[in-house]
């Protein structure tokens, strides 16, 4: 009952340099086409770091897929893929990524705007309005299990991961739960950490028994926030997440 639509700009000169096919009136079509086939909950996923785009270009997809009415909204700085032609434009210089400052900037302004406009940002990369939070994607983060079905997909159970084979003809031979990888105790508090910080929510305060003086520097120092018996980042330690992750794992 939930669809996720993958607009990443309403700017058709940003999507074009992406390589996408489609346009920004194509994406509000799909929105309408979605609202009339029965669909009330909708997620829209966004870019921001991209080639040339300013802050101003991420304010106005922001602005506007909150027009739309979605539920939800996922924003995800850009990440280059090795062996993409943006990745090759890239690093021959003929495309020029904003820099750290511009990109945060725009996050942060995105954050401002969206909480004015009734949605939360439950996880460091998703906002939604009251109960819409992604159901799924909470599963991930809160370490629960999960199966997988089909070509390439994984699975946790029983504090044990495996993915099915990558390659369709592998899969269509019958090999299935490749890569077996039994978590040790260790691995599962690295998860946890890594996971739970992502939230709003966060880790239960019992977690980081052992780690009082470290976690208790890192809340005196704005970075961690004790909250009903849960730390949790906040939004100066979401800002810097992974050498957050770094000191408390």
């Amino acid at each position: 009952n939930r669809l996720s639509l993958g607009v990443q700009s309403f700017s058709d000169a940003l999507l074009a340099r992406l390589g996408r096919i489609h346009t920004a009136r194509q994406a509000e079509e799909a929105v309408s086409l979605a609202r009339g086939a029965g669909f009330d909950n909708l997620n829209l996923d966004l870019m921001y770091g991209l080639p040339g785009q300013t802050e101003a270009d991420f304010a106005q997809s922001v602005e506007r897929a909150a027009a739309l009415g979605a539920e939800h909204l996922s924003l995800y700085s850009l990440i280059l893929e090795e062996g993409t032609p943006l990745f090759r434009a890239v690093q021959v210089g003929e495309r020029a990524l904003p820099d750290d400052e511009t990109t945060l900037a725009m996050q942060h302004a995105a954050e401002a705007f969206l909480s004015q406009a009734g949605y939360t940002r439950y996880e460091i990369s998703n906002y939604a309005k009251e109960g819409r939070e992604c159901r799924h994607n909470l599963l991930y983060w809160r370490r629960g299990e999960y199966l997988g079905l089909g070509c390439a997909a994984h699975s946790l159970m029983e504090e044990t991961r495996f993915a099915n084979p990558e390659r369709l003809d592998e899969y269509l031979a019958g090999r299935r739960a490749t890569d077996l990888e039994r978590l040790t105790p260790s691995e599962r508090y690295e998860e946890q950490v890594m996971l739970g910080l992502r939230t709003r929510e966060g880790i239960p305060e019992s977690l980081f028994a052992g780690r009082e003086p470290i976690v208790a520097r890192l809340i005196d120092s704005g970075f961690l926030a004790r909250e009903n018996g849960r730390i949790h980042a906040t939004q100066r330690g979401a800002d810097l997440l992974n050498a957050l992750i770094l000191k408390l794992t």
